[in-house]
């Protein structure tokens, strides 16, 4: 019981390194500790979907889907497939998948982000995406198949604007 309890406070202590090292953007520095942590805790689902954080802004697209692949599916098991904190590695996967030029996916994963908790940041991911799809549409004379996007790009502005009413970002999409 004690070595558990000394395991999980490594485990803990390593994962807040990583954090401190993320948001300081030292990203080798985080992913070492994340690595470190999890070699302990190979399940710990929020230190994978860092990881894979860390990953994305190493310019690694492909070893970040995949932690985040995995942190997704261990929170799921975990947490439950409805818990609100799938919304975080849902919306890092969007940004990781809009990088490499796959829009539908990055939708699609903007989309599970919202359903988990519609945010701010994710809601107006989804609207712009759905904005430039519908205008790229538009730019090819298929107004038929841009109309959708463009009402997805308003219903998911007036989402946000009741999140946050004096946004810009979202009235200029509204």
């Amino acid at each position: 019981a004690q070595a558990e309890k000394e395991a999980e406070e490594k485990v803990k202590a390593l994962f807040d390194r990583g954090v401190k090292a993320y948001e300081a953007e030292r990203y080798p520095d985080a992913l070492l500790a994340l690595d470190e942590a999890l070699m302990i805790a190979p399940n710990f689902d929020s230190a994978l979907v860092l990881r894979g954080a860390v990953l994305a802004r190493m310019k690694k697209p492909k070893p970040a889907l995949e932690s985040l692949e995995r942190g997704i599916t261990v929170g799921r098991n975990t947490r439950g497939a409805d818990d609100e904190w799938l919304h975080w590695p849902y919306m890092e996967k969007g940004l990781i998948l809009l990088a490499v030029r796959q829009p539908v996916q990055a939708y699609e994963a903007f989309g599970e982000s919202i359903r988990a908790k519609p945010t701010p940041k994710a809601l107006l991911a989804r609207a712009n995406l759905a904005f430039a799809q519908g205008r790229a549409l538009g730019s090819k004379d298929d107004w038929d198949g841009a109309e959708p996007f463009f009402r997805q790009a308003q219903a998911d502005a007036e989402r946000g604007l009741e999140l946050e009413p004096e946004s810009a970002q979202f009235w200029s999409i509204k």
